[in-house]
């Protein structure tokens, strides 16, 4: 597997698409699901569309195989017939009409690119945070060069006051590391290394730091993530 793109157009649980780029051995894979009682083949256009009972969610699995180099994967068959429409040029593409003004040209390294819009008009993501409710937009990027990771954010506001409440906010958070640098001085360290542009609605942030500086950071929010989980469980104990 070379790369792995996710998308959908509503945020709903278990809903969307995902296309597997690569290189498979199809008839390995399709012989794979014909072992399986509850694979089912429905032809589409000039290919076949695969359905089967997924036991690990139970909950139905469709797959297209669209060559040796690409893989659609659907939680409905509709979702698989849609993507190969825009495949083969037949369906209307997003991308044409599509304009992401916090998307900056992906750089060389880049590992994960994800990007939403329309996202303060979406109700079913609950619980929404009172500056996340308010983005029209949002973007992030992450990636490796050389031995640092970096990680890009950006977000379009409803507006430029929104913008400058939000910058102030995650200027407060900052501070916040800083204060308690005697617990977390990893974490103190990384939001010193933060950037932060604002231009009218757009609000944008930048950190670049070691691999070794930021696995170790995950590490112990990790732990810290399960001391407080099992304090909790102590507390409900008594």
């Amino acid at each position: 597997v070379t790369g792995i793109t996710m998308y959908g157009s509503e945020f709903k649980p278990k809903e969307g698409v995902i296309l597997l780029s690569g290189t498979f051995k199809t008839q390995n894979l399709v012989n794979l699901l014909n072992t399986d009682t509850s694979h089912v083949e429905h032809p589409y256009k000039s290919g076949v569309i695969h359905e089967w009972m997924s036991p690990y969610r139970n909950c139905k699995g469709f797959a297209a195989f669209y060559s040796d180099a690409l893989i659609v994967l659907g939680s409905s068959e509709a979702y698989v017939q849609e993507s190969l429409d825009v495949l083969d040029g037949s369906g209307a593409n997003i991308a044409a009409g599509l304009t992401l003004q916090t998307l900056p040209a992906v750089p060389a390294g880049a590992i994960f690119v994800a990007a939403a819009v329309e996202f303060s008009q979406l109700p079913e993501i609950q619980p929404k945070s009172a500056m996340l409710s308010q983005m029209d937009e949002i973007s992030v990027v992450m990636g490796e060069s050389g031995q640092n990771v970096y990680l890009d954010l950006g977000m379009a506001a409803q507006s430029a006051e929104v913008a400058e409440q939000s910058q102030q906010f995650i200027y407060g958070m900052l501070a916040f590391a800083e204060m308690n640098r005697q617990n977390m001085p990893l974490a103190a360290d990384l939001a010193q290394a933060v950037v932060m542009d604002k231009n009218d609605r757009i609000l944008k942030i930048s950190l670049e730091g070691t691999t070794d500086d930021i696995y170790s950071l995950l590490k112990k929010m990790r732990e810290h993530k399960k001391e407080m989980a099992d304090q909790a469980a102590q507390a409900q104990a008594k």
